[in-house]
């Protein structure tokens, strides 16, 4: 249990932190760059579809979706901590994760669409996204179902 333990804070972002509040900051931080990374990606994709004459309408709404999607998940996650110490820090990885998992997507479209050949075999995403998305879900009714009737209804 202990050697997991460790494993998991060797590989994890942000593990050498001392305090919640150096978490929450090295957290926030790694989302503020990620934003920058997916705003970069997808104007990439945005130029390269435009030389290859492929719809950028169909390409911002899509980003957009994306973004509101997120921007829900990752409200939904850290509801789940809601007024815990740890709260800040479950969105703001909610956010690094899923906007780096884009990054990636976006990065093979725009491949694709430089290279104008057969699209990569499999486009990056979490091996477990399905799973995690089973989960969230589930949680999500779970936290619905322990509200009180009158904030039910507006869930």
């Amino acid at each position: 249990m202990l050697a997991a333990l460790l494993l998991a804070a060797a590989v994890t972002p942000c593990a050498s932190e001392p305090t919640q509040a150096a978490l929450d900051e090295c957290w926030a931080a790694r989302a503020t760059a990620s934003s920058a990374q997916v705003r970069a990606s997808y104007a990439n994709v945005l130029a390269e579809a435009r030389t290859h004459g492929v719809s950028a309408t169909a390409v911002e709404n899509v980003q957009a979706a994306w973004s509101l999607t997120v921007t829900r998940t990752c409200a939904l996650e850290a509801s789940l901590y809601e007024g815990g110490t740890i709260e800040p820090m479950m969105e703001s990885q909610c956010e690094d994760t899923q906007t780096r998992e884009r990054v990636a997507r976006l990065n093979a479209y725009a491949a694709r669409l430089s290279a104008r050949g057969p699209w990569p075999a499999a486009i990056p995403a979490a091996a477990s996204t399905d799973a995690a998305l089973r989960r969230l879900y589930g949680l999500y009714l779970q936290q619905v179902e322990s509200l009180p009737p009158a904030r039910r209804a507006r869930s």
